[in-house]
């Protein structure tokens, strides 16, 4: 068959409900995590050095989300299920 449209049978699909929801180039809830952690940190330590440490993380979990944006999923998934497949 053609790729012409038939009357009825094509549907717009949206990238945003096929991709994976990313905050500042990293998934979402590790975004919240990573930010109200090293928030907390710096106020309750009082130490700069926290929020260079929260902006390395932060740069990792961009760097591995623009490679694969399922990969903390995949990871977490696999933390809980590890006794189930251990060998």
């Amino acid at each position: 068959m053609s790729e012409e449209n038939l009357d009825g049978f094509s549907v717009p699909i949206f990238r945003s409900l096929t991709e994976k929801v990313l905050w500042l180039g990293a998934p979402r809830m590790l975004v919240i995590v990573n930010g109200m952690i090293g928030v907390f940190l710096f106020c309750v330590l009082q130490m700069w050095q926290v929020a260079i440490l929260n902006l390395i993380l932060h740069s990792f979990a961009t760097l591995f989300a623009k490679r694969d944006p399922l990969f903390f999923d995949i990871f977490l998934r696999s933390r809980r299920i590890k006794d189930h497949y251990y060998i």
